[in-house]
């Protein structure tokens, strides 16, 4: 009756269970340094993301050269994934998405305005921004680099360098290259269906062509504490130094956190054909006629119902005034390695 009976397997496995915490917690004092070692690894891929967004609707589109800068991408060892966004809106939406994958850099390859519709979704993301030119004026590309040259634009997107610029907002609309009232809406339409002017006779002509067909309009203008009351055919507010092609802000630097405005100041002096002309050749013409101002807060008014040059668009202004302020986030962007 009082015969002990032996203990079952199962109870051998619970009491053998009930030891292995105490057995566990010294397995971390037995191989500190390993585990140490583990925790301080750090995964580098074997191929770097980019992430390119083209603009089939570009004025210099060609499939051929994007395919081909995915080709030599894919040779420097990137891993390239290739998007075609039917429309700006998709663009704006593809290249928000875009970012929580992670890439290296993603490329706008297009124009100005495809550049501002996927540098939107990069402000403050950590993402740098390339830039692929195949629009009509490259503003921006050619504001960061020199003129549009594809080997320079690769060359530029395998960098390992990058650069920090301002970004504007403009009544809540962002801009990274410049915005226009007057004569920069006018030229955009002008050259709609044409090439931009190889020589400065005839950026005169086309000017002059263009002022023919637009008129003064009364345009208030407040520049930090300076206010101007005029009669222009030309405001132009600038982050970088390229409008329409033409560098009408030329002493324009990136991360200043200043803006660049040229005025026509309305009153009488060089034809405005003249100064664009003398601009273009790098005379920078300003006098008593236009003038190029620097200033932090701009605002300009009476502009409902007028067309504002936007990084390439043009937009009908909804409101009365135009208040012009700089992000709190800035923009990076691809730079040449040195």
């Amino acid at each position: 009756m009082n015969e002990q009976r032996p203990k079952s397997p199962s109870t051998n496995r619970s009491q053998s269970r009930s030891r292995r915490p105490h057995q566990s917690s010294q397995r971390p004092h037995q191989r500190p340094e390993g585990r140490q070692r583990r925790s301080q690894r750090v995964y580098v891929p074997r191929k770097k993301r980019l992430v390119i967004l083209e603009n089939r609707h570009s004025f210099a589109y060609r499939e051929d050269a994007v395919h081909k800068l995915a080709s030599f991408l894919r040779e420097k060892n990137f891993d390239v994934e290739l998007l075609r966004p039917q429309g700006p809106k998709a663009m704006a939406i593809e290249a928000s998405r875009a970012i929580a994958r992670k890439p290296f850099a993603m490329v706008a390859a297009g124009g100005d305005g495809a550049v501002n519709l996927v540098a939107r979704a990069l402000v403050g993301s950590g993402v740098r921004l390339a830039i692929f030119p195949l629009g009509k004026f490259n503003n921006i590309f050619t504001s960061l680099y020199g003129p549009p040259s594809m080997a320079r634009a690769r060359e530029v997107i395998i960098s390992d360098q990058t650069r920090t610029i301002d970004c504007g907002k403009v009544s809540g609309q962002p801009f990274f290259g410049s915005i226009g009232l007057g004569l920069l809406p006018a030229l955009q339409r002008a050259l709609e269906n044409r090439s931009l002017p190889r020589f400065a006779m005839g950026w005169t002509r086309l000017v002059a062509q263009t002022v023919a067909e637009i008129s003064r309009d009364h345009t208030p203008v407040k520049i930090d504490s300076y206010r101007f009351d005029l009669q222009s055919l030309l405001v132009n507010v600038n982050l970088l130094s390229y409008s329409a092609g033409l560098p009408l802000a030329p002493a324009a630097l990136t991360d200043d956190h200043k803006f660049e405005v040229t005025l026509d100041m309305g009153v009488e002096g060089a034809p405005l054909s003249k100064v664009i002309r003398d601009i273009y050749k790098r005379k920078y013409f300003f006098d008593d006629g236009v003038r190029l101002y620097r200033g932090e807060e701009i605002t300009i008014g009476s502009v409902k119902g007028r067309t504002l040059y936007l990084d390439g668009e043009l937009i009908e202004v909804p409101t009365n005034t135009l208040e012009i302020t700089f992000y709190s986030k800035r923009l990076k962007v691809c730079s040449p390695a040195n």
